[in-house]
This record gives structure tokens, C-alpha cells and sequence, in this order.
């Protein structure tokens, strides 16, 4: 099968595109054929990762153009790729990349196969408030799932949400997210890390893009609960983002000294790597409606290193934890801070824990089981053929691109 997926973000220096670049992967063992086409950040922009992430082997990486007339390029560029291929799948509801998939896919009677991962509108709201562009999106947002063949949906809310929207089942396949399994080990202590940064005791993570959306002050809270009691722990950071500075001066008010380490942005290859310092891997979250839509990466990246996890309950993150942790009310660091002293202080529920983590990860979340679930739309998408769209007809006739 040859595939066009479309990607919103710049794949080499946007932290959160681990998820097109792991599946395109899978997809490329499979034995098919796949092509990122994908929006460059501006070079004035990329304040992400000090490194570039890698792409795999095998898969055929395309820019977006960036400059004068680059919408006119882009459409064009965007067109001759999807003549030649069995079916487009493109990654969240923003403008250009999903507006332009979907005409292209239009033009060249393909089938459209909509990776719906987050609910962009509260997103939006939450990093760029501006009452246009919110409505925009939301609009978007529910247009897109009546529009394309099939539908993967990364949690049960958004899942939910579609149905709202009419989509029936049939269309609609699970793809959370997932771990790439041979890149963590369970049995490895991580003692490397422990040197680097002089940890002798227990080490206590909280892994994330310290962005718009994240949740560090519960886990920083929950650390000063915690080390009133306890003396021994060490706590972690690990991930950069807008917010880094902001919550090294909370932690300072908090009075957490250096019991509380900030690594800044960490490749991702060298993730499993403080995961497997860790003793314990914490996700909190308030409860609002990003989280709610959430498949959160860390819980599955916690999962498949074999570390016991303390989260808070919103959205999928119950579900996804199993019984391989602890799962308390959302935006409560007090919670927070018994769960992870119940786990310090208990051993033997820490080792069984790991376990169950490890095996949840290898049986539900890892990135071959999304991948497979995503073949299955594709091939239904195939089957059932490119949606009519009466607007989308209209847009392309006015934009004269029959003619292009």
C-alpha cells in the first residue's frame, strides 16, 4: 500500500511528533510504502530540542515550502503527491495541512484517513486565545470526521465526540498512543543517570513538554508534601518547554532545593534512560477538556520501561494504567503526594507493579499494535471509497483546481 501521510508540525524540531514518525515506521516493517509531507517550523521558531529528531529508514520525508506563494506551492506539491498513492492520511484538524489533504484527496478521488490525536479547539484556546481562530478550529474540528473515509481516534472521549458528529463505528478505529518496546528495558536501574546527576536514594520522575498544557506544579506540590515526611527521594523533572523557568522559581518557593532536578529537554532516545533511574513515574493532570481527550505519551512510555505509576484519573488515563499503578482524583497534589508514599515505602507492590507495567505495554500500548489498528482504517478507508462533499466541490471549482 502506498501511503501520504500529512503532518501539521515540522518533524525534525517539534517535540510532539513522535507519533507520525514512530507509526511511519511500523508501517515501512509492514511492508508498505509511506511519505511524510510535512510544515517546517521557522528557523526563528525552533526553540524546541537541541537536536534533530531522526526520521526512519525507508520512509520518504518531503517539506512543505516556506516562503512567498507558499500556500500556491504547497497545493500544488501536495497534489502531484497524492495522485500516486492508495490513501492520505493526515494528522490533527489544522489549517493548511488538513484543508489542503482533504482538497487534494478531492481532486484525485482518494480516500482520507483523519488521525484525530487531540481536541485541538481547547488547545488553541488555551495557547493562542484569539476568538477568530478558536472558532475557526472548533469548526474544523467537527466538519473534518463527516468529511474523510475513516476515522482513528487516540481516546474515548474524542471517540465519543465523533459519534456526536454522526460518524457510525464502522469508520471509527482506536489508535492510541504507544512505546517503542525494544527501546526500553524493565531490568535496567538507569545507574548512569544516578551518577550523572549524584542520585544515591529513590528517584521519583515526572516526564513532559513543560508547554501550555502541562501539569508540573501538581507534581512539584506533591513533592513538597512528600518530602515533609520522607527525606530520601529525589525528584525529577525531565522535559523543557516555555514553562522551565516558571516552575524553577515555584520550586524555589516551594522550598525543594535541589531535591528537585530539572533536565531541560531530553532527545528522546535517551528517554528510556531516566525512565529506567526512575523508581516511580508520576502523570498529573487537572481535569479540563485537552485532558480528557488525551492519550498521554509518558503513561505508555512509563509502561513499557516497567516503572510502577502514580496519575491523576482524567480521560484515558484510568483505562490506560490498568492495574499496573495507582490512579487518584485529578488536580489533587495532597492524593498525589499518599500514592507515591505508599509506593516508596512498599517494595515488593513496586516490583509487581513493574511487571504488570511492562506487560500491559507489550500487549495493548506500543506503536506495532496502533500501527496495525491503522492499517485496518486504511484498508476500510480504501473499501469504502472517497466521501462526496458538496463544499469541498464547490472550493475546488472556485479554486480552478481540476485545472492544476
Amino acid at each position: 500500500m502506498k501511503i501520504l501521510m500529512a503532518i501539521p508540525h515540522d518533524l525534525y524540531y517539534e517535540p510532539w511528533t513522535t507519533r507520525p514518525i514512530e507509526l511511519s515506521a511500523e508501517f515501512v516493517k509492514m511492508g508498505h510504502e509511506v511519505t511524510l509531507f510535512y510544515w517546517p517550523i521557522h528557523l526563528q521558531l525552533r526553540v524546541f530540542p537541541r537536536t534533530r529528531n531522526e526520521m526512519p529508514e525507508g520512509v520518504r520525508v518531503i517539506p512543505a515550502f516556506r516562503g512567498r506563494r507558499e500556500r500556491y506551492h504547497n497545493m500544488k506539491r501536495l497534489l502531484q503527491l497524492t495522485r500516486d498513492v492508495d490513501v492520505i492520511e493526515f494528522q490533527k484538524s489544522l489549517t493548511p495541512c488538513a484543508f489542503f489533504a482533504m482538497l487534494c484527496a478531492r481532486v484525485n478521488n482518494k480516500p482520507v484517513c483523519y488521525d484525530w490525536d487531540d481536541n485541538e479547539s481547547s488547545i488553541v484556546q488555551e495557547w493562542q486565545p484569539t476568538a477568530r481562530l478558536g472558532a475557526y478550529v472548533y469548526s474544523l474540528e467537527r466538519l473534518l470526521p463527516r468529511l474523510v473515509s475513516t476515522l482513528c481516534v487516540s481516546s474515548m472521549a474524542l471517540k465519543e465526540k465523533a459519534r456526536a458528529l454522526g460518524v457510525s463505528d464502522d469508520r471509527m478505529f482506536d489508535a492510541p498512543v504507544g512505546a517503542k518496546l525494544d527501546r526500553f528495558d524493565p531490568s535496567d536501574r538507569g545507574i548512569e543517570i544516578k551518577e550523572r546527576y549524584g542520585i544515591g536514594g529513590k528517584l521519583v520522575v515526572y516526564l513532559g513538554q513543560l508547554q501550555g498544557a502541562s501539569y508540573g506544579e501538581l507534581f512539584m506540590k506533591a513533592a513538597e508534601i512528600i518530602g515533609r515526611e520522607n527525606k530520601e527521594p529525589t525528584f525529577m523533572v525531565v522535559g523543557g518547554g516555555e514553562r522551565l523557568a516558571m516552575l524553577k522559581s515555584a520550586a524555589e518557593g516551594l522550598g525543594l532545593g535541589n531535591r528537585l532536578i530539572f533536565t531541560d529537554y531530553v532527545p528522546h532516545e535517551e528517554i528510556p534512560h531516566y525512565l529506567a533511574a526512575a523508581d516511580i513515574g508520576v502523570a498529573t493532570f487537572a481535569l479540563n477538556e485537552t485532558t480528557v481527550c488525551k492519550s498521554p505519551l509518558k503513561i505508555v512510555e512509563y509502561l513499557a520501561a516497567g516503572r510502577p505509576i502514580v496519575a491523576s484519573d482524567v480521560g484515558d488515563v484510568s483505562r490506560m494504567v490498568g492495574d499496573a499503578g495507582i490512579v487518584v482524583g485529578p488536580d489533587d497534589p495532597i492524593a498525589i503526594a499518599k500514592a507515591v508514599s505508599r509506593l516508596l515505602d512498599d517494595d515488593s507492590l513496586r516490583e509487581s507493579l513493574s511487571q504488570t507495567a511492562r506487560r500491559r505495554a507489550e500487549e495493548i500500548y506500543n506503536w506495532k499494535a496502533t500501527a496495525l489498528n491503522m492499517m485496518a482504517a486504511f484498508e476500510r478507508a480504501i473499501e469504502i471509497g472517497p466521501k462526496r462533499s458538496r463544499l469541498l466541490r464547490l472550493i475546488i471549482n472556485m479554486m480552478g483546481l481540476n485545472r492544476a
